[in-house]
C-alpha cells in the first residue's frame, strides 16, 4: 500500500513538473511577445514622429526660402541704417501667436465681430541657423492701421485702432489671422510672418496641465491673486491658476495691461520650459497637443510643420533676454488707452532681432 502510494505520488510529480514546464515555455513566450510588441510599437511610435519631422522640415525649408521681394518685384534683403547695413537672418521662421478672449469652437463662428479681440500678441522668430529663438510681445493696445469690415465681410474704410480689435474684423478664423498678420507686420516693417496660431484662452487650464503646470516667481501681484503667495518663490500653476494669473488686472489702474504682458512673457518662458521637459520623456507630445486642441485654436501649420518645429524649438536657445516688447508709451484718449510706439526704438528692436550686421560694406 505504501509503495503504491508512493508511485502515484511521484507520477503526480512529474505530471506537475510537465505542466509547470509547459506553463513556463507559454508565460516565456508571452512575455517575448510582449516586448516584440512593445518594441515595435515604439519603432512604430518613433518612424511616424521621424517621417512627420522629415516631411515638415522640406515644407519650412521650402516657405522660408522663398525670395523677398519689394513692392517694385525687386529682390531686397538689406537694410541701411546710421551707415550700417544690416541683411535679414537666413533660416528664419517668424510666427505668430494670439491669445483670443473667446471661448469655444472658433470654426463654426462666420461672422464679422463675433471672433473675439487679441487678448496677447507675440511675433516668434526662429532661426534655423543660430538655434535661437526670439520673441516681440506687442501690447494689445498698441496703435495700428486697422482694416474695418462691416458684417457682410466688406471693406468700409482703414482706421487708427488698438491692434487687438483688428482680430474682430474678420469674418471667419482664417480671415481673422491674415488681418492680424498683416497688421503685426506693417507694424514691424514688413518683416515676413510665415505661419500664425490664434487660440482661445479657454483652453488655458487644460493645456497648461498637459506640461505638468508651469513654474513662475511671485512678485506682489502674484500675492495679490494669491494671497498664500510669498515674494520671490517659485510656484506652480495648475488649472485655472494659469487663466488667473494670464487675465487677472486692475482696469481702474492706468496702463495695468503693460504689468499683464509681463506676466504673460514670464508664462511663456516658464511654458516652453516645462513643455522641453516633458518631450524629454514623450516626443509624441507636439503631435498629441495639435490633435487634442483642435477647434480650439487655428493655424496654418500643418500637424508635420508643427511636429518640425517643436522638436527643433525643444534644442535652441531660448531665455528671458529674448523677449522683447515694442518700445513705447501708453496714453490715455477721452475713452481707451492706447500705446503709442517708439518708431525708433521699434526699428532697432526688429534689426536685433530678425537682422544680422554686415561688414565691409
Amino acid at each position: 500500500m505504501r509503495n503504491k502510494r508512493s508511485i502515484n505520488m511521484y507520477n503526480y510529480r512529474r505530471r506537475r513538473k510537465r505542466r509547470n514546464h509547459a506553463r513556463g515555455k507559454i508565460y516565456k513566450r508571452l512575455r517575448i511577445g510582449f516586448w516584440i510588441l512593445f518594441a515595435t510599437v515604439i519603432v512604430l511610435g518613433l518612424g511616424i514622429f521621424s517621417a512627420l519631422r522629415f516631411s515638415g522640415e522640406k515644407k519650412i525649408e521650402k516657405e522660408i526660402n522663398r525670395p523677398k521681394q519689394t513692392e517694385e518685384g525687386v529682390e531686397e534683403d538689406l537694410v541701411y541704417s546710421d551707415g550700417k547695413t544690416y541683411r535679414y537672418l537666413e533660416n528664419s521662421i517668424n510666427i505668430l501667436f494670439m491669445g483670443i478672449d473667446k471661448e469655444g469652437d472658433m470654426s463654426q463662428i462666420k461672422e464679422t465681430g463675433g471672433m473675439g479681440q487679441a487678448d496677447a500678441v507675440f511675433l516668434l522668430s526662429m532661426n534655423l541657423d543660430s538655434e535661437r529663438i526670439r520673441m516681440i510681445a506687442i501690447p494689445r493696445e498698441t496703435v495700428v492701421p486697422v482694416e474695418v469690415y462691416d458684417r457682410n465681410g466688406l471693406y468700409k474704410e482703414t482706421r487708427d485702432e488698438q491692434i487687438a480689435l483688428q482680430f474682430a474684423y474678420g469674418q471667419d478664423e482664417k480671415k481673422s489671422c491674415e488681418l492680424m498678420a498683416d497688421a503685426v507686420s506693417h507694424l514691424c516693417y514688413q518683416v515676413p510672418i510665415h505661419k500664425y496660431i490664434a487660440m482661445n484662452m479657454g483652453i488655458l487650464p487644460e493645456l497648461n496641465d498637459v506640461v505638468g503646470g508651469v513654474r513662475i516667481q511671485a512678485d506682489e501681484q502674484v500675492k495679490e491673486m494669491f494671497p498664500d503667495a510669498e515674494t520671490g518663490r517659485f510656484y506652480r500653476l495648475h488649472g485655472e491658476e494659469a487663466v488667473t494669473y494670464l487675465q487677472s488686472r486692475d482696469s481702474s489702474q492706468f496702463a495695468s495691461s503693460m504689468d499683464r504682458l509681463e506676466r504673460q512673457k514670464q508664462y511663456i518662458l516658464g511654458f516652453i520650459l516645462a513643455a522641453r521637459l516633458q518631450m524629454q520623456d514623450d516626443t509624441s507630445l507636439p503631435l498629441n497637443l495639435y490633435e487634442q486642441f483642435k477647434g480650439n485654436y487655428t493655424t496654418n501649420l500643418s500637424a508635420d510643420e508643427f511636429t518640425y518645429l517643436a522638436a527643433q524649438a525643444a534644442e535652441m536657445t531660448f531665455s528671458e533676454r529674448s523677449l522683447f516688447v515694442v518700445p513705447g508709451e501708453m496714453v490715455q484718449d477721452e475713452v481707451y488707452e492706447k500705446y503709442q510706439v517708439d518708431d525708433d526704438g521699434l526699428f532697432d528692436t526688429v534689426l536685433d532681432v530678425f537682422y544680422e550686421r554686415v561688414r565691409g560694406y
